[in-house]
């Protein structure tokens, strides 16, 4: 770290740091969660790969949520990386990030609780599809509403960008439903029906 030169050399020593897994890489790792924000990242990513410390990252992971709340790319991150340690425990806060309005934050709460596979994301995993089922329907075709300019896409309308955060956040609900019930269903009239006739007895397959 001492030695970099840049972002990209600091990502390689994080790296570095990341594959020697012990209390010592870790105390260098952890004020990188909440440090500078081009950083934050890459500690985070780095301190996802510590299982053998998870009753000590998953705190870190959980307090940079708080710490870094407008910054949507370390969220996102500390998301993941909570599905990747894996620990039950925590699927309650990936629940919360469910409707969130970034897309990122959003689709990597949904896809960490695939990671974790506990029954309680069954229920919010429904309700989340169910609530882009309703945004999809609500943006309708798309041809209606002004133009808005995208330095990234060129110009869009306003449904039309409700629309496909909705079929992406719907596609990664469907996925982690699918994952961690073994089941094949698409909308959440079909999943909730199941639900209702398993829920009392169902358990996850490990």
């Amino acid at each position: 770290m001492a030695k970099a030169k840049g972002p990209a050399d600091q990502s390689t020593a994080f790296y570095e740091l990341g594959r020697t897994q012990d209390e010592k890489t870790l105390a260098i790792l952890t004020p990188y969660v909440t440090g500078p924000e081009d950083l934050r990242k890459p500690a985070i990513h780095a301190l996802s790969g510590f299982y053998d410390h998870q009753k000590k990252v998953v705190p870190i992971l959980l307090k940079s949520l708080q710490t870094n709340q407008t910054d949507s790319i370390a969220v996102s991150a500390a998301l993941e990386g909570l599905g990747k340690i894996g620990d039950e425990s925590v699927a309650p806060t990936l629940h919360k990030y469910f409707p969130d309005k970034n897309l990122f934050v959003a689709k990597a709460a949904i896809a960490a609780t695939a990671r974790i596979r506990h029954v309680s994301s069954i229920e919010p995993l429904i309700q989340a599809l169910k609530a882009q089922e309703k945004a999809l329907a609500n943006a309708g075709s798309g041809s209606i509403g002004p133009v808005i300019p995208s330095p990234t896409r060129g110009s869009i309308k306003p449904d039309a960008s409700i629309r496909n955060n909705a079929e992406k956040l719907q596609t990664e609900a469907n996925a982690s439903l699918n994952k961690i019930t073994r089941q094949e269903f698409k909308t959440s009239a079909d999943w909730q029906k199941w639900w209702d006739a398993n829920k009392a007895t169902f358990q996850v397959e490990k």
